[in-house]
């Protein structure tokens, strides 16, 4: 359409504003499945560590890296955050293993 044309031809970029969107179309439905796959098996694991957590630091530590992946995980239905060194180390932070 002429809309997308002019949007390329001043350098912008068109990007599908979901990080599983993108997903999907860049490494299909099996690269898809496998960040979600991450997302859950980070969740199950942080939550497993604030069960079995006993000082308060502790707890703080994994209720932030919690509450950090959620936002993460739900921020990423309206924006494409791949692109951003920022998304890419609050998320190596809060899914570190411990």
């Amino acid at each position: 359409t002429p809309l997308i044309r002019r949007v390329l031809s001043r350098g912008y970029f068109l990007s599908p504003h979901s990080d599983y969107l993108a997903l999907l179309v860049t490494y299909g439905i099996v690269g898809l499945i496998l960040y979600l796959i991450f997302l859950t098996n980070s969740f199950r694991h942080i939550i497993a560590q604030l069960r079995q957590a006993y000082t308060k630091s502790q707890i703080n530590y994994f209720q932030f890296s919690l509450i950090t992946l959620t936002s993460i995980a739900l921020f990423g239905i309206a924006a494409e955050n791949f692109n951003s060194a920022l998304y890419w180390i609050i998320l190596s932070l809060c899914t570190k293993i411990t």
